[in-house]
């Protein structure tokens, strides 16, 4: 197979499958990356056939998680559902937003992702919150519209998981948006 006139940035972000997209003629290839360990020599496999659509689809929630914004964004050009849910309903926005990713939250927003809530009633906002990741949090509301005390199905709001989390910066975000004015934390309903 001949592949002429692609302009290939090969990175390893995430171990053990280390792979990079090829995208050309109308198609998306997985690239995978494997190590000769004992001479510590990259070798490529590169797929015979274009990845489907979920495939595609599948590793737009894998960039998303672990910050491959280039990747990400040559899916999207590609065609693949930026609004697409896992098992548990999550979107791209909630894996991104959960470690931080505010380059792929950034690549998100401009393929137009929309803000939800997942399963168990969580938005990107909750998993920011939670895992103390302030920029995603601030990113996320500065973009959309954002309740701090939406609950999700376990009781907990934004708010509440930015208290648990401990993180200053995050609680600061929550307390200073207009969603938890002073009356509303008196009164919520």
């Amino acid at each position: 197979m001949e592949v002429t006139g692609f302009d290939l940035q090969v990175y390893f972000p995430r171990p053990p499958s280390c792979h990079s997209l090829l995208v050309g003629n109308g198609s998306v290839y997985l690239i995978r990356i494997a190590y000769e360990y004992q001479l510590f020599i990259p070798y490529f496999f590169l797929t015979t056939m274009a990845m489907t659509p979920e495939e595609m689809n599948q590793e737009v929630l894998e960039c998303a998680r672990y910050g491959e914004e280039d990747d990400l964004r040559a899916l999207l050009n590609a065609g693949a559902n930026v609004n697409f849910t896992d098992a548990g309903g999550s979107t791209a926005m909630h894996k991104a937003a959960a470690n931080g990713e505010e380059a792929c939250l950034k690549v998100l927003h401009s393929f137009g992702a929309t803000y939800s809530k997942n399963g168990t009633g969580n938005t990107p906002a909750h998993w920011a919150a939670q895992n103390a990741k302030a920029g995603a949090l601030k990113f996320i509301i500065e973009n959309y519209e954002v309740d701090m005390l939406d609950k999700n199905d376990l009781g907990r709001s934004v708010l509440t998981e930015a208290f648990q989390s401990k993180c200053t910066d995050c609680i600061e975000l929550c307390l200073s948006h207009e969603s938890a004015s002073e009356e509303r934390l008196i009164n919520p309903d």
